[in-house]
Parts: C-alpha cells; sequence; structure tokens
C-alpha cells in the first residue's frame, strides 16, 4: 500500500502491483490457507488506492473463489470499485498444485480504454497474443518470476537452468513497451 500511496501522490493514473502481492509465491502449502476471498481485503485494498488517487489500480493475488477454488485473480479496479477480473490461464508447473486455471479472454474496460490482463507465463504465450491482438489499448500485467534453487542436486543442472531463466526473465523485460509508446 505505501508504495502505491507513494505512486499515487507521484501523480500516477495507473498504479500496477505485482503478481502475487499479498503473498509472493513459491511452492509452499501455506499458499493455499493464504488465498483470500474476492471480497476481502486484497480487493478493498485495489479500490482504496484507485479511489483515493483517482487512478486505474491493478493486481493480481490468489483469491478463493465460492466456488472453493483457488484462482490467479488480476483484478483492475478504478475509483468506483472492481471493474473487472482475469483468472491466469494456465498455472506455470507447481503452480497447479496451488490454484487452477481460468477461461475468461482477459479484456477489461476502464472508462473508455480496452485493457488486456495478462499474468506472468500469460506473456510468454501465443494465446495470450492471439486472444488480446486488436482488441486492447493497454496490456496490463504483472510477474512473479520465479528461481531454480541452486543448491538442489544435481547443483550443476540447477545453475544452468537458473542462469537461463534468468535470460527469459531479462528478454522479457525488455519487450516492455510503457504507456505512451516508445522503448522500455
Amino acid at each position: 500500500q505505501r508504495l502505491a500511496d507513494e505512486a499515487g501522490d507521484a501523480g500516477a493514473k495507473i498504479i500496477a502491483l505485482p503478481e502475487f502481492f499479498t503473498t509472493g509465491i513459491g511452492f509452499l502449502r501455506e499458499l493455499v490457507d493464504a488465498a483470500l476471498p474476492v471480497d476481502g481485503l486484497a480487493t478493498q485494498l485495489l479500490c482504496d488506492v484507485a479511489c483515493r488517487h483517482g487512478a486505474m489500480g491493478g493486481g493480481s493475488f490468489l483469491c478463493r473463489g465460492t466456488d472453493g477454488h483457488i484462482r490467479n485473480a488480476y483484478l483492475l479496479a478504478d475509483p468506483t470499485g472492481i471493474v473487472g477480473r482475469h483468472d491466469k490461464d494456465l498455472p506455470t508447473m507447481w503452480e497447479n498444485a496451488i490454484y487452477t486455471g481460468g477461461d475468461d479472454d482477459g479484456v477489461l474496460t476502464y472508462g473508455e480504454l480496452s485493457v488486456g490482463a495478462a499474468v506472468c507465463w500469460e506473456l510468454m504465450r501465443t494465446q495470450t497474443v492471439r486472444r488480446l491482438a486488436g482488441r486492447v489499448d493497454l496490456v496490463l500485467a504483472g510477474s512473479g518470476w520465479w528461481s531454480v534453487d541452486e543448491s538442489w542436486p544435481p547443483r550443476a543442472l540447477m545453475r544452468g537452468l537458473e542462469r537461463r531463466n534468468g535470460v527469459v526473465a531479462r528478454r522479457g523485460a525488455e519487450a516492455v513497451v510503457p504507456f505512451g509508446g516508445g522503448a522500455g
């Protein structure tokens, strides 16, 4: 909340919180118990920040639905409240042990803007491009990028995987285009 308020106080009109902003992510059983209801504290935080700063606010968290399933839900808020939700389509690797995927198209509306929501590895898949291409003015995304524990055996393999993982993460970060155009 502090960082979101700093951004809003500095005049930001789009305040994007990271993926899993309430918990972080890891291969931890405790995360299942940390999932919040859609009408809980995470949603209230997004709404409060958007209202306080007259901004668009978005972020994803582990959200337990009324059906009992947990999803990686990206919520978008404006000063009036929640205006859209996207559930990450395919949990990645061990995330399957924590939450289930969604099936919405990820196109949300903020005033006159069509906003595409994408979470983590959705940024790397062509099916995300297909569902958003030509349909959105802006993409809001977040990624709690994972790492490989280099101390796991076999260590040489794990070090190599972590190096490759870092290359992929850097390439993704270099591909981001900030709102308003330009390379960034």
